[in-house]
């Protein structure tokens, strides 16, 4: 092959990796309208698992781009074929849709928001573990640690009356 031919090959390379990039960025804002709409994990699993037997997209950069615009679960299935999608909590479908300039094939996760329940449901488990811990003697109690669980607590409390 010469190396114009080269040049054409990767040139085609590019502008077909360009377009299915936006395809896949196209479907996940269709499926995340689907399941704000009718409460239906169905496009959002079809759309992955798509990805996942197509072997052309990172299936976990796109399972997390979702993750962060809706309040649903990825579990792998036991044969290993792709992935079962559910819809996390009680409730309604909850959904920000993503920003104009925001793309799943950007996306890393680092600038997200966790809402502010995930704050206190982390803060209380951990009070909770330590709490249990020590009530089965399995956690060494001294000074410091009795202080970082009150101090544990006592944040939990101002954040309940702030919330």
């Amino acid at each position: 092959m010469k190396l114009e031919q080269f040049n054409n090959l990767v040139n085609e390379i590019t502008e077909k990796s360009i377009n299915l990039r936006e395809l896949i960025e196209k479907g996940a804002r269709v499926a995340l309208k689907h399941f704000e709409a009718h409460n239906d994990t169905r496009y959002i699993a079809t759309l992955v698992n798509a990805c996942v037997d197509a072997k052309v997209a990172r299936s976990s950069t796109l399972k997390e781009y979702i993750k962060a615009h809706a309040n649903v679960t990825f579990k792998a299935r036991q044969n290993g074929s792709g992935f079962e999608v559910k819809k996390k909590g009680k409730g309604n479908a909850q959904v920000t849709m993503p920003t104009e300039t925001e793309f799943w094939y950007d996306f890393d996760g680092q600038d997200v928001a966790k809402p502010d329940t995930e704050f206190e449901k982390l803060l209380q488990a951990a009070i909770s573990k330590a709490e249990k811990a020590q009530e089965n003697g399995t956690f060494k109690r001294n000074t410091g640690t009795d202080k970082r669980i009150a101090a544990c607590k006592s944040m939990l409390a101002q954040y309940k009356d702030v919330a």
